[in-house]
């Protein structure tokens, strides 16, 4: 029970993020409702259940103008 329960509490975590937040963000979330998690085993969790972060691109300039 308590693992299936910290696993929905990781897939809600991670989708409200839109898929943003990697494992210590979740660690830290959890740890503030009051689990008892690193961000190791968040990280194994979350690879368990497929959960992968989406990377940002960052805006690269392609044009000199001068």
């Amino acid at each position: 029970p308590y693992q299936v329960e910290l696993e929905a509490h990781i897939k809600e975590l991670f989708y409200h993020s839109k898929a943003s937040y990697g494992s210590l963000r979740i660690a830290k979330n959890l740890q503030s409702i009051g689990y008892q998690i690193g961000r190791y085993r968040a990280r194994s969790l979350m690879r368990e259940l497929g959960l992968k972060v989406k990377n940002t691109k960052h805006y690269k300039v392609t044009t000199d103008s001068r």
